[in-house]
């Protein structure tokens, strides 16, 4: 890396890496429908806690927008950083 540039691209890759692997994490949300869902909203609880369910897998889907935003902002970040990088490396090595 260039003196003063502290954008390392392989570790803004690794931690892209980290969040894609979070959201592979948080997508396999248990879905309750069907039959399942019938059974639950005929219970005394069943339409509070089918609601909870819904907020939460409402809530789960939005993270998971933000953390697939997140990697590829990173992503792209890195390579903006490599590219900067290689710049500034060729405008050092030029004669004066």
């Amino acid at each position: 890396m260039s003196p003063g540039l502290h954008l390392d691209p392989d570790r803004l890759h690794a931690h892209g890496r980290r969040l894609a692997g979070l959201l592979a994490e948080l997508l396999p949300l248990p879905v309750v429908d069907g039959p399942v869902r019938a059974a639950l909203a005929a219970t005394p609880d069943g339409p509070a806690v089918l609601a909870e369910l819904d907020r939460a897998a409402a809530a789960v889907d939005r993270i998971g927008r933000e953390l697939a935003d997140l990697t590829a902002g990173l992503h792209v970040t890195a390579y903006a950083a490599a590219a900067a990088d290689a710049e500034a490396r060729a405008a050092l090595a030029e004669p004066s």
